[in-house]
């Protein structure tokens, strides 16, 4: 069984970086990212609607626990201005030992 305070990498995709910081801005505030990494210059390809669709958008990179998962995906999607946004949550393999205290902290995780 997964460890609820597990610490999981977030990947959402924004359409830019306003609404980037704005969704980056609203997870730490509310505590549910310790840290949002913004990555600019992201190119995207996908299939929208049955057509093949390019765009630039903006990368968040989250840093949170398996336990915060449901309260972001569901703050993220109030606050994202496409109708299926891209969130994804992955394990992470190994988190340093004061980095990971700073998250928990930050977090208040136990």
């Amino acid at each position: 069984m997964a460890d609820a305070n597990e610490v999981v990498l977030g990947y959402v995709i924004c359409a830019d970086a306003g609404e980037g910081q704005r969704i980056a801005d609203v997870l730490v505030r509310e505590k549910l990212a310790a840290c949002v990494n913004i990555l600019t210059g992201v190119h995207s390809v996908f299939s929208w609607q049955g057509e093949v669709q390019h765009a630039d958008e903006v990368l968040l990179l989250c840093k949170t626990t398996r336990a915060k998962i449901p309260a972001f995906e569901k703050k993220v999607k109030s606050l994202h201005s496409h109708d299926v946004p891209c969130v994804c949550f992955y394990p992470a393999m190994h988190v340093g030992a004061e980095y990971e205290r700073w998250l928990r902290d930050f977090l208040a995780v136990t």
